[in-house]
């Protein structure tokens, strides 16, 4: 019994001893960096040129980034996601990206301290595994040298076996395959990251199909996996049967949830969560866009489209702020939500744009905080 006892307790330091070393409370972290509309617009100029080429149908692929471009994508997503932040480097030798993020909040128990899962992976060309290190070159593969997590130092062989584990979690084995091939090809120059390489087939419908496929693997959607198309289709149906172009939003928030609500007291074994999802999915999808409705397994929602938008102020682009806002929190959280949100306003701040607007920022928060009120809990839903 003792060296039983003994032996848990030894398991138990171990694992502490291993989460411990994972975790840094110290302050040598990656910073937050403050947004502004120039970056936003530098980075929608990144992407798009990306996309052109991904779409392209040339039978060489030709991709470059630069270390500007990297720097403005970094902080993008470090302003999309909370207390995440990216950082990366190109040197003539090796190419570094390195993460860090405050769990302090996940970890309840830790929540006054300044705890951050801190990671980086360093890249490098070398010969393939068939050459020797004298014929580096022209077959030179782009791979990882190593990863650190934390105060754990990963070779680069086991560093690509997890990452390619996750990839292949959250994607097709052939979307996982083809983004390996085409990091292989990569090679630095001039403080760029460059990618030529023969076209693989399908290039840009893999990658589309494999950003769906990691969204929907991120999302905070298992609860999804309780929506009744035919009680969804009827939400549909009773905003399309009252639709009047003289009522504003708030008349139409009235009416599906008045029916959740009579559907729950009539029958207090539904559940007003799930009620209340139906109803905000219907409300979003007939009013906002008929795609919200694949999100969630209903292709035949597109025919009841509304052909117009109501209003909130006698404003339809707050309408769909509020809409797409509490989407999503449905999907991502409020923090993600509010966080694209900011992002809309940075690029409107843009010449050009609408400017930036503290009413559309205002109806994006109304819509995050509904949707929060309406699945937190049964009594709040109620």
């Amino acid at each position: 019994m003792r060296f039983f006892l003994k032996f848990c307790l030894a398991i138990i330091v171990i694992i502490m001893a291993i989460v411990v070393s994972l975790f840094d409370i110290s302050q040598h972290s990656l910073n937050h960096k403050t947004l502004t509309p120039n970056q936003v617009a530098a980075a929608k100029q990144t992407l798009a040129r990306f996309t052109r080429e991904l779409k392209n149908t040339d039978e060489q692929l030709s991709l470059s980034i630069s270390q500007g471009e990297l720097d403005v994508l970094a902080d993008l997503a470090g302003h999309t996601f909370k207390d995440t932040f990216f950082e990366f480097y190109i040197s003539n030798y090796n190419f570094t990206f390195a993460f860090s993020h405050n769990v302090s909040q996940a970890l309840n128990i830790f929540a006054n301290n300044n705890i951050k899962l801190n990671a980086y992976c360093v890249m490098g060309e070398f010969p393939d595994d068939n050459e020797s290190a004298l014929d580096k070159g022209s077959n030179s593969q782009f791979k990882i040298d190593y990863c650190k997590v934390g105060m754990w130092k990963l070779p680069g062989s086991l560093a690509e076996k997890i990452i390619s584990l996750g990839f292949e979690k959250s994607m097709s084995k052939e979307a996982s395959d083809m983004i390996f091939f085409l990091v292989g090809k990569i090679q630095l120059e001039n403080q760029n990251l460059i990618v030529k390489t023969s076209r693989p087939p399908l290039l840009f419908k893999q990658v589309k199909q494999s950003v769906k496929d990691i969204s929907k693997n991120a999302t905070n959607l298992s609860e999804m996996a309780s929506f009744n198309p035919t009680k969804f289709v009827s939400y549909i149906m009773l905003l399309s049967q009252h639709e009047q172009r003289d009522k504003p939003f708030a008349y139409y928030v009235g009416l599906v949830f008045q029916k959740s609500y009579q559907t729950t007291e009539q029958n207090p074994q539904n559940n007003p969560i799930v009620e209340n999802r139906h109803a905000l999915w219907a409300l979003a999808t007939y009013f906002g866009n008929a795609k919200f409705a694949k999100i969630i397994g209903v292709n035949a929602a597109d025919a009841y489209r509304s052909s117009y938008t109501p209003t909130i102020k006698q404003r339809a682009d707050l309408t769909l702020h509020f809409l797409y806002s509490a989407i999503l929190e449905q999907i991502g959280g409020a923090d993600i939500g509010l966080n694209i949100g900011e992002l809309k306003e940075l690029s409107d701040a843009n010449e050009g744009g609408s400017g930036y607007s503290f009413a559309d920022l205002a109806a994006d928060k109304a819509g995050l905080k509904f949707s929060q009120v309406l699945v937190h809990d049964r009594a709040s839903a109620k």
